[in-house]
């Protein structure tokens, strides 16, 4: 069972090393539609977390540093700026992370209105 996720994960980090950040002039964008995908997985679990009124936000992010690895300078931007998110969002995980996935896809990478910034 853990075979196919490190696999994909593998998949994933792979991808985003290689996609370049945003050509000169443009505003940043999450480089693909795999890191698009990545991302809004990354969005259900951290609002799933989030939920959790028992759990400290320390470990429920040193829950998510523990699963997601990546070094990529934007996703790890990113990442963060989902976690501090959904920890005021008021939707289930499910419709947070469905959300992210919409606008990173239908904006091709975009995320600043979900965000509230620009990358």
């Amino acid at each position: 069972m853990l075979k196919p996720f490190l696999r994909a994960s593998l998949l994933v980090v792979s991808t985003l090393t290689v996609a370049p950040l945003a050509g000169a002039g443009a505003p940043p964008r999450v480089p693909s539609e795999q890191a698009c995908r990545y991302l809004a997985d990354y969005a259900l679990v951290a609002r799933a977390l989030a939920e959790e009124r028992n759990l400290p936000t320390p470990q429920a992010e040193s829950i998510l540093s523990r699963i997601y690895i990546v070094t990529h300078p934007l996703i790890i931007d990113v990442e963060g700026r989902i976690r501090l998110i959904a920890r005021g969002d008021k939707r289930t995980a499910q419709e947070f992370s469905l959300a992210f996935l919409h606008e990173c896809v239908a904006k091709e990478g975009d995320v600043t209105r979900f965000l509230g910034v620009s990358l």
